[in-house]
This record gives structure tokens, C-alpha cells and sequence, in this order.
């Protein structure tokens, strides 16, 4: 049979981005969920879909920080082991 379609999670509150990232996401042969918000990506990624393959996390969103959307999926234990933050900031820190 034909295996599932590698499942992301894509976190990000700009509609253009998300858009443009699940666009090239889906063109490349993976089943996208998004979503805008922490709460949103909680909910979504500790929930009945988890565990996705992968996460894209935007770290600056509406409701909160980014990070503490990875933060809470780890303590679920559905925190995807690949996991990339999309970020506009240019320190190291962050």
C-alpha cells in the first residue's frame, strides 16, 4: 500500500507565509495542519493528531512566544524531533 504522507505542523501567524511555506510543504508530498496561535499549536500538537514528523514554529506569535509551544510539546512528549523555528530575529540568543 501507499505509506501515509509525513505529517508537519506548521505554526505561523503571517497568512501570506503560511501559505507560501504549506504551498511548497504540500508541492513536496507532506500533509500540512496550520495554525496561528501558542494555543492553537498546543492544542494541535499535544492533541489526538500527535505526534507530526515535523514542526515549523514561527517564535514570535499573537498570543505568546513560540518557544513555549516547543516547551509544552516536550512536556506532552510530542515535541517532533524536527523541529525548526522561522524567526525575523537576527541575535543569537534567540
Amino acid at each position: 500500500g501507499v505509506s501515509a504522507a509525513r505529517r508537519v505542523l506548521l505554526v505561523e501567524d503571517s497568512a501570506l507565509a503560511a501559505a507560501l511555506l504549506a504551498l511548497l510543504l504540500d508541492v513536496a508530498g507532506y500533509a500540512v495542519d496550520v495554525v496561528g496561535t501558542v494555543a492553537d499549536a498546543i492544542a494541535r500538537g499535544a492533541g489526538v493528531d500527535a505526534p507530526y514528523d515535523a514542526l515549523l514554529l514561527d517564535l514570535t506569535l499573537p498570543d505568546g512566544d513560540g518557544l513555549a509551544v516547543a516547551r509544552a510539546l516536550a512536556d506532552a512528549g510530542t515535541l517532533p524531533a524536527a523541529t525548526l523555528a522561522l524567526t525575523g530575529h537576527d541575535d543569537a540568543a534567540t
